[in-house]
């Protein structure tokens, strides 16, 4: 499956990840600010959060039953970046004609979390075949790293082009990058096909509601994969107050200003390329530990960030759960690419995108509303308990799982 260059066709492979991402984040929050500061309106703020939400959930777990079904892992990353970067073009070309209308912004989002659903199975099931089992979990950890770099690199890009340029310009921004994404994808890095198992032959002619259902039923009986997957949603769920309630409270328990909020931004993006880069250099003596040290070390920053009585306390508290991040992400995605079936690996990385996609926007829904009835520091705090406890629980797991071969959960 795999030749002696391995490392540069991931490295290149990587690299088209990245320049898409640095594009599509850029795009994502120009959209974001733009409705903010247009409309200063909840319902449209809310209209954009199911847009970029709901269709990624909905379309994932098919997309990776199709891309199991057929193979065409590179085909449909590639169809999934141009179809994103032609929206972004009609869009902007639509916006620089037209004043600003949200609706055209709505549909433009729907559209590219629907790329963004084809994608992410299509991507993490093709890191399975480049990269061989022993190296999985520092190449994740690059891969974390990595990302948040560009993500953070998307921050001023989108907010110099909206400023100068409008949000047309910003659209732009996405066109070109998928551009030179796809173009490194289709000449640099060769995918090779997985042969289809009996059992998947032998459902060929089913449809995809089937596949689906085939897939669920994989990660309910595998319980190495389904104990992960269920494990990574509570962790999404719980990661919502401590995670993307920062400003809020910073602003509660602190009266932060705007510098102190950019401050502590700053540093939970460098912390969490830290903990990528730690994971990366140390994959080989943290295989078995990873996950649960992650989702411990989460926790236990969780609860700083809960019970801090000072701004400087919080941000120790801050930077300990960022650096979980990558070691948490890289742990599950390595664990997952190490032992779930070839065949099922689109299905199951489908199911796992549907759920980020599913579990953020409900958290933050239903957090966003007991935030305002609460005392600032009960859910950071609680939550945080309650994702070292889930660390705790799968530690003896995880290490069990280091020892013996795939399955060993039986």
């Amino acid at each position: 499956m795999r030749d002696g260059n391995w490392k540069l066709v991931a490295a290149a492979f990587l690299a088209s990840q990245c320049l898409t991402l640095v594009g599509s984040s850029a795009v994502q929050m120009a959209i974001a600010w733009y409705v903010a500061v247009e409309t200063s309106s909840g319902a449209w703020a809310a209209a954009m959060l199911v847009a970029g939400f709901v269709p990624q959930m909905a379309v994932s777990p098919f997309a990776g039953a199709w891309i199991d079904r057929r193979g065409f892992r590179k085909a449909a990353i590639i169809a999934a970046d141009a179809v994103s970067a032609a929206t972004a073009l009609a869009l902007a070309v639509f916006l620089a004609t037209s004043f600003g209308d949200m609706a055209a912004l709505v549909a433009a989002s729907s559209v590219r979390s629907l790329c963004a659903g084809v994608q992410m199975p299509a991507v993490q099931s093709s890191v399975a075949i480049l990269v061989p089992e022993e190296a999985l979990l520092r190449y994740n950890g690059i891969v974390s790293a990595v990302q948040n770099v560009a993500q953070f690199a998307a921050v001023p890009l989108a907010a110099l082009t909206l400023s100068f340029g409008g949000i047309s310009s910003a659209m732009l921004l996405d066109v070109v990058t998928a551009a030179v994404a796809v173009g490194v994808l289709a000449v640099a890095v060769k995918l090779p096909r997985v042969e289809a198992t009996s059992c998947a032959l032998s459902q060929e002619k089913a449809g995809l509601f089937e596949d689906v259902r085939e897939g669920a039923r994989y990660a309910r009986d595998e319980r190495a994969v389904g104990f992960v997957l269920a494990s990574y949603g509570a962790f999404i769920f719980l990661s919502v107050p401590s995670g993307f309630f920062v400003p809020l409270l910073m602003e509660r328990a602190f009266d932060a200003s705007y510098a102190m909020l950019a401050f502590a931004e700053g540093a939970g993006c460098f912390s969490m390329v830290v903990g990528g880069v730690v994971l990366a250099a140390f994959a080989d003596r943290m295989k078995g530990v990873a996950l649960p040290l992650g989702l411990i070390t989460y926790g236990a920053g969780s609860m700083g960030v809960g019970l801090a009585t000072g701004c400087p306390l919080f941000l120790v508290g801050l930077v300990v759960l960022s650096a979980a991040i990558p070691l948490v992400q890289a742990a599950v995605t390595a664990h997952l690419q190490s032992f779930v079936d070839p065949a099922m690996m689109g299905r199951v990385f489908g199911f796992m995108g549907s759920m980020y996609a599913g579990l953020m926007p409900l958290g933050s829904l239903l957090f966003g509303l007991l935030a305002d009835g609460a005392p600032a520091w009960t859910l950071p705090a609680l939550c945080g308990a309650a994702v070292a406890l889930l660390g705790v629980m799968f530690l003896p797991r995880m290490i069990s799982s280091h020892r013996r071969e795939a399955g060993c959960f039986k």
